[in-house]
């Protein structure tokens, strides 16, 4: 039996460029097959929907805390969900780099681990990078030659992964760059949807022989290659 992984998706309680719930994220996947997903909203420095409070502090009144919680609250309404669906879903954040505007899948950080770093938004990428994997987490670069900003920054010292193939990719070859990418650096080759929106017809992520019950077995599957990855899926 083979069980199929979303790896980067994103719904409307938390990242502002999406408009599927939590429920219809999760019966989207269920729908096409998969057996779970990890929940990358876009954290607080990209498009997120406190972005304002998080970067600017327009609203003072808003706490790291609260900050969190609302990081957390797409992700939980839909695990309570998947739960009674039997459908596995786990946390993740698309983190941007205001420098660059690159994008980066983190896996594996917990909600403490937030809460106990008010000032992450303050750190310089390296240091996040260093943190990450100081806390067990695993980073992967998503889309990386998108051409959305004026230039490409890449980090291999600090990466794990790097997203081969993302089905919102408009142009196949920002996929074929990011192919020789991460082989030229030894990096472990991820595939996700970048799922926004119930339309979306095309699909990525990973599949494996066994299934993944948390976030903690996920990145043990990936830092094993233990896995497949998934282009083009249509369900």
């Amino acid at each position: 039996m083979m069980y199929l992984y979303e790896t980067h998706c994103h719904e409307a309680m938390v990242s502002k460029c999406a408009t599927a719930t939590p429920k219809q994220l999760v019966d989207v996947y269920r729908s096409n097959g998969y057996s779970g997903a990890i929940i990358t909203d876009h954290f607080l420095n990209g498009n997120n929907v406190l972005k304002k409070d998080a970067i600017k502090n327009i609203n003072m009144f808003v706490s790291w805390e609260e900050k969190i919680e609302t990081m957390f609250s797409g992700y939980e309404q839909a695990k309570a969900y998947g739960d009674k669906m039997g459908f596995t879903v786990m946390f993740g954040f698309e983190y941007t780099n205001v420098v660059s505007h690159a994008d980066f899948l983190v896996y594996g950080v917990s909600k403490q681990w937030l809460l106990e770093n008010p000032d992450l938004l303050e750190w310089d990428f390296v240091d996040f990078a260093n943190r990450v994997h100081e806390a067990g987490g695993i980073i992967v670069h998503a889309h990386p030659f998108r051409e959305a900003s004026k230039f490409i920054q890449l980090s291999p010292r600090q990466c794990d992964g790097v997203e081969i193939y993302n089905a919102a990719n408009w142009q196949e070859e920002y996929n074929d760059r990011a192919k020789a990418y991460a082989k030229s650096y030894g990096l472990k080759p991820l595939s996700g949807s970048d799922f926004h929106h119930i339309s979306q017809k095309e699909f990525g992520g990973i599949c494996t022989d066994f299934p993944i019950g948390s976030i903690e077995e996920f990145v043990v599957t990936i830092k094993s290659g233990n896995y497949h990855t998934i282009e083009h899926f249509k369900g």
